[in-house]
């Protein structure tokens, strides 16, 4: 069977959730099946082992306006590229550049078409003209993106809150299915552990990552942090440490190959991720996997795929944020019963993701199962 996955949303080297799904979902299904994956080559050195990688150049756009030819144009090139293959199942990323040519080669040839929405963009407050227009880009972004996942033979979401939302748009219920995204767990595990920051960041480096709740919470909590990705915030993150006079303990890293920002993980004591929006927190999971108490701002979705087991706080309480931190190096929150916790943690492995979704997958319409 011919499985073709279309993830050409890559703006870093630092991949989301989702992204990281769909390379360990196609490195899976590889080892029975044909697969490739059509990206950018910005994301060409990213491991999937077992895919066939078909990537092209691609700038990184700076600007919203940027943003938008670029995208424009990964669009037609995916098309092409796209329509090449003849799939019979395309698996797509929840963006309008990868559902168009993947609902292309459906009305073409037949394909059965797979996205993935794992999180839904909410409406923001904008601080400033150009904010509010990036804003808008983005909701009119999500709305054509909708608008063409309802013609999809299945999705696949991370949470019921977000199916909740997906059905409230149109999408029929009985094409949307919950499934965790995977979690690299024997990687995180056997990685080395190098105890050099006792706060780990894992996450892009943007604004909705709370990763300057983050800072303004190491004035006040003196330990080392290592904060790891890479973002258009990366620059201004940097030299707001340094304005803070807090370089000497707290270094903004940049992106990592995995295994070192596992062995960094494991060697923390705690991992802090104050993100305001997320579909899932694959970087949550992982440091679940690594057995590292984890303080978050609490997010709707949280108690249902992490069953009550982190330290949270209200959304946006970066004072509370700090107090839980003076907390925890304190002694006065119990780090043993937080990882006993874990255990109640389902963790998908892509082996199991793989078989999952293809089952799934095989029953809806349109698929040729050449096997």
């Amino acid at each position: 069977m011919r499985i073709l996955i279309l993830n050409n949303g890559y703006l870093t080297r630092t991949p989301s959730g989702g992204d990281k799904h769909l390379l360990d979902l196609g490195d899976a299904l590889s080892r029975q099946h044909d697969v490739t994956i059509i990206l950018p080559n910005i994301a060409a050195d990213l491991p999937a082992s077992g895919l066939r990688k078909r990537t092209y150049w691609a700038w990184q756009p700076r600007s919203t306006f940027g943003i938008m030819a670029a995208y424009f144009l990964r669009g037609i090139r995916a098309l092409g590229m796209a329509l090449h293959e003849r799939a019979d199942i395309v698996l797509s990323s929840s963006g309008p550049i990868d559902i168009l040519p993947a609902l292309a080669n459906r009305w073409i040839f037949g394909s059965c078409v797979v996205v993935y929405p794992f999180h839904l963009v909410p409406r923001r407050e904008a601080s400033g003209l150009m904010q509010g227009f990036q804003f808008a880009v983005s909701r009119l972004a999500q709305i054509y993106a909708l608008f063409l996942m309802r013609r999809a033979d299945v999705v696949f979401t991370d949470n019921s809150i977000v199916k909740s939302e997906l059905v409230a748009q149109g999408i029929p219920v009985n094409r949307i299915h919950v499934q965790r995204p995977v979690v690299n767990v024997a990687q995180v595990q056997l990685a080395a552990t190098i105890p050099r920051y006792r706060v780990v960041f894992i996450g892009r480096m943007v604004r909705s990552k709370g990763i300057y709740d983050l800072v303004d919470a190491l004035k006040l909590v003196s330990v080392s942090a290592g904060l790891i990705g890479d973002g258009e915030e990366r620059l201004a993150l940097s030299e707001y440490v340094f304005a803070c006079g807090l370089a000497h303990r707290v270094q903004v890293l940049g992106p990592l190959p995995f295994d070192d920002m596992y062995a960094l993980l494991k060697g923390c004591d705690l991992f802090v991720f104050p993100s305001y929006e997320e579909g899932y927190g694959i970087a949550i999971a992982e440091a679940i996997a690594a057995g590292k108490p984890v303080l978050a701002y609490e997010l709707p979705h949280y108690r249902e795929v992490f069953n009550n087991s982190l330290i949270t706080v209200p959304i946006g309480n970066a004072k509370m944020l700090t107090m839980r931190m003076q907390d925890f190096f304190e002694g006065r929150i119990d780090a043993a019963a937080i990882q006993d916790r874990y255990r109640s943690v389902y963790l998908a492995s892509k082996e199991s993701a793989a078989d999952f979704e293809l089952n799934i997958i095989k029953s809806a319409r349109g698929v040729r199962v050449n096997e």
